[in-house]
């Protein structure tokens, strides 16, 4: 699923409309719904993948005017995710904050209290799940795709240290983007927006350990502990769908996958891609 978030200052168009562009932008394929949810003085808004109902049936949710709208594969720390979800969805903005922080895998969340009128929005740890950002005095936008932020109005300049980073390493780096005055939320934050005064607080709940680990000679490579970790990984993945779809590739990482996914006895399509201009195709 893809997210959006509206915030306009006072005078400016319709919360509801500017969602309604960014929604419209991120969507594709005409299988692919879309809806609008307005709210307190703004509007959020998604765009619904098409997935099975275990894989993201629950990815929306709604409890006395509060909303939760979830893109990406969020993991609970143990048991399945809709009882924690639907936990948040009826909370307040403190208690949602602190559960949607105890969350693994890949996603980005938004949650609008509406007795407090705060907005939060939570990445993922690593900030793997997209999440860019817009932030004009009072204003804030927020969306999965900076197309969508466009489509809201955003001006389409070139942000000339993103563009610097990309064609000097190939990717962006950091929050920066490619986009001028769009910034990505970084990874393991939480965003929260108080639309009575305007103010965002942004905080970090969790940090990579400060010291770095020793090199290890690659005769003593955990491998046994790495297998263990993917394997403990892919159980916890396994429950949301009924047959898995292996992505693979050249490297070492993938081809563990695939073999534990053989070993617990979990139906397993691969797909390989061919790239062209990266090692002659090396990959396919």
């Amino acid at each position: 699923m893809k997210i959006a978030a509206c915030f306009p200052a006072v005078g400016e168009q319709s919360a509801s409309a500017l969602v309604g562009a960014m929604t419209e932008a991120m969507r594709l394929f005409d299988h692919q719904s879309a809806g609008i949810r307005q709210v307190d003085g703004g509007a959020l808004g998604y765009v619904a993948a098409g997935l099975p109902a275990r894989l993201g049936g629950w990815m929306e949710r709604e409890h006395e005017g509060n909303r939760l709208l979830v893109a990406g594969v969020p993991l609970p720390p143990r048991g399945a995710p809709e009882p924690l979800l639907a936990d948040v969805v009826a909370s307040d903005h403190r208690r949602a904050a602190s559960i949607l922080e105890t969350l693994d895998g890949v996603f980005a969340a938004l949650f609008w209290d509406a007795r407090h009128r705060r907005l939060l929005a939570v990445t993922d740890a690593f900030g793997i799940q997209p999440l860019y950002m817009v932030r004009d005095g009072r204003s804030l936008l927020l969306a999965s795709e900076l197309r969508a932020l466009c489509a809201a109005g955003v001006p389409v300049a070139m942000d000339p240290v993103g563009w610097g980073q990309f064609f000097s390493v190939g990717n962006t780096l950091g929050n920066t983007t490619m986009l001028c005055g769009v910034s990505r939320v970084p990874g393991a934050t939480v965003l929260d927006y108080d639309l009575a005064t305007g103010a965002l607080d942004q905080r970090t709940y969790w940090e990579w350990a400060a010291r770095r680990p020793d090199v290890v000679d690659l005769d003593h490579v955990p491998t046994g502990e790495i297998v263990g970790i993917l394997r403990h990984d892919v159980e916890r993945y396994a429950p949301l769908s009924d047959v898995s779809t292996m992505l693979l590739s050249g490297g070492f990482d993938s081809r563990i996958v695939l073999s534990v996914l053989r070993k617990l006895g979990l139906p397993t399509e691969a797909i390989s891609l061919s790239h062209a201009n990266e090692h002659r195709g090396a990959d396919g």
